[in-house]
């Protein structure tokens, strides 16, 4: 993967990210998702195997999807930092802002 996304920095591609967000999220969500998925699979009683296969693609399609809103956001972001760097500073301190106050409440 790592040799795939060599450019990762300037320009990555669409699906080389897609495909290593999906990977990451897998590995990082679905051990943690496991308790859920055994639970469903004792409460389903026929073709046990085909349901707990939906769930989990199911599962990592969500991610996928997430991944590709990401990749988007992500775009915009760039664009927009490459066309008004005073503006992307501003906006990027403000994010942090609000995320630190925000969690100093809690």
């Amino acid at each position: 993967m790592l040799l795939q996304n060599r450019e990762m920095a300037t320009h990555p591609a669409f699906l080389g990210f897609v495909g290593d967000w999906t990977i990451m999220m897998a590995a990082m969500m679905l051990p943690s998702f496991a308790p859920i998925a055994s639970r469903y699979s004792k409460m389903v009683d026929s073709r046990r195997w085909l349901g707990m296969i939906g769930v989990v693609i199911g599962y990592v399609g969500v991610w996928s999807i997430t991944g590709c809103f990401t990749y988007f956001v992500a775009q915009l972001i760039t664009a927009s930092m490459s066309q008004a760097p005073k503006t992307a500073t501003t906006l990027a301190v403000s994010i942090f802002a609000v995320g630190g106050a925000i969690s100093s409440r809690r």
